[in-house]
């Protein structure tokens, strides 16, 4: 055996990926599909839909030119490349698609010939036998039908990429002298090197993932209860590892002078101490995994984020759309749930001269982004009434007005002001009106904002426990 140099073990694996690649162009050509697909069994009992079926013939296509491409035929090569004699299989001795099905016709993956009368046979499933007796037997009647003399087996295991000895040996796992089974890392170890391993999986791994996003398979799973709890649960648990205070506002369209400037704000570190150590110490990321309104929307948005977000041609639009929800969601329940005995105004629906006489609404001033003067009516806020603007904007100024019912300075309030405003205008308006989103690093950037402005509402807002049961949903 020689030592094989990592330079040719490279390209040896890179002819191979180029092969494989090749052939998943092939059977994803648009009207040139090269695989069979299979009716569905009882059809009129629907037990699964068409395209469950065709997704799972991929599938079962992609592991079939993973095990020739990628796995035997590179093992093979580096083999002859390594100066050792191999024995291949006739491809079309098999059947099925699994493992443990090729095997049964034909009993070993690769035949490593040391000499006439020796061989080494790699598997990658144990004989189907019960003990060292059976096993001898068996060795020897797959000989003698297929003319071969392997007499030691070499089960390789893939189930860790990092093992180097098995974690869980069993009985059958070894008989000595005559089989033993052995992790992939220490296959590659012994007949190569681990320098070469490590090169074959951070490659083969590329190259599936490439194979997977080019056919479209991947398992969506329905949001029963049951997956809804198991989703929300993690997504909790990372929430709770999420660093929110290093979050910083992404502008999409660095073109507008205004919002970029608006975005570059940045909290005090009095008032970003505050924000952080009340969400951090009251736990307040549950709120954004509750049983909210708000909060169902910002899980159904991350979990098609989680779908949606490692290939694929979309309009991204229906995925933000619960991110663009659940900051509006949170800011009006914190509108009509606002008890206070100060004199407090929000935007109205529209002018009214009656109610203006009666002293009930006001003109007010604000500041547009471009430093321009706008003009609106409020009327004196009541929960109770239907008569104020129900838009984002409402809401943000509302809030920001509402000077009692935050824990930060009068300039921390001006500046998530201004985010949510960034927000309201860059992030909202310009998707759910006008643009399509079809590049996911957009949705992740809204996916960033909307973190970011939930995070600092939730921190900076003054909630108490009743809040946080009622208002926030925190069980």
């Amino acid at each position: 055996m020689n030592a094989l140099d990592l330079g040719i073990a490279e390209e040896i694996i890179d002819t191979n990926i180029a092969a494989f690649s090749d052939c998943i162009k092939q059977i994803t050509r648009p009207g040139k599909i090269q695989i069979r697909h299979r009716s569905l069994d009882f059809p009129m009992l629907e037990p699964a839909n068409a395209d469950f079926y065709e997704q799972h013939d991929y599938e079962r296509a992609l592991i079939w030119h993973i095990r020739d491409y990628l796995v035997k035929d590179i093992l093979n090569d580096l083999f002859h490349e390594a100066g050792m004699e191999t024995l291949l299989p006739k491809a079309d001795n098999y059947v099925k698609f699994s493992n443990e099905s090729i095997e049964k016709v034909f009993p070993y993956e690769i035949i490593l010939e040391k000499d006439r009368r020796n061989a080494i046979g790699f598997r990658f499933t144990v004989p189907p036998v019960n003990n060292e007796k059976e096993l001898k037997r068996w060795i020897k009647r797959q000989n003698a039908y297929h003319k071969i003399t392997v007499n030691y087996i070499i089960v390789i295991d893939w189930k860790d990429a990092n093992a180097t000895e098995l974690k869980h040996k069993y009985d059958g796992d070894a008989y000595e002298g005559i089989m033993e089974r052995i992790p992939v890392r220490a296959f590659f170890s012994r007949f190569f090197s681990d320098e070469i391993y490590q090169l074959y999986l951070k490659k083969i791994r590329i190259a599936i993932k490439t194979a997977y996003d080019e056919v479209g398979f991947k398992t969506i799973p329905r949001m029963t209860n049951k997956y809804l709890d198991s989703f929300t649960d993690k997504l909790n648990k990372e929430l709770s590892e999420e660093r929110f205070h290093d979050l910083k506002y992404n502008v999409i369209k660095t073109d507008d002078t205004a919002i970029v400037e608006r975005a570059q704000r940045q909290l005090s570190e009095d008032d970003a101490k505050i924000i952080d150590s009340r969400f951090r110490d009251k736990k307040l990321h549950r709120a954004l995994t509750g049983n909210t309104n708000f909060a169902k929307c910002f899980i159904t948005s991350e979990y098609m984020a989680s779908i949606f977000g490692e290939g694929g041609e979309f309009e991204f639009t229906s995925i933000v759309a619960g991110y663009l929800k659940s900051v509006e969601q949170l800011l009006y329940t914190l509108v009509v749930k606002t008890e206070s005995e100060d004199d407090l105004w929000i935007t109205a629906t529209r002018r009214n001269n009656k109610m203006i006489e009666q002293g009930k609404m006001r003109q007010v001033e604000r500041p547009s982004k471009n430093g321009k003067t706008n003009y609106y009516y409020e009327v004196k806020f009541s929960p109770d009434k239907n008569n104020f603007s129900k838009s984002m904007g409402s809401y943000i100024w509302f809030l920001y007005e509402n000077v009692n019912a935050w824990n930060i300075s009068e300039e921390g309030r001006k500046i998530i002001r201004d985010y949510l405003l960034n927000y309201c205008d860059e992030d909202r308006n310009e998707h759910f009106h006008r643009d399509n989103i079809t590049d996911f690093k957009e949705v992740e950037i809204i996916q960033n904002n909307t973190k970011l402005v939930l995070y600092l509402v939730l921190g900076g807002y003054n909630f108490n426990e009743k809040h946080e049961m009622e208002i926030l949903g925190i069980k």
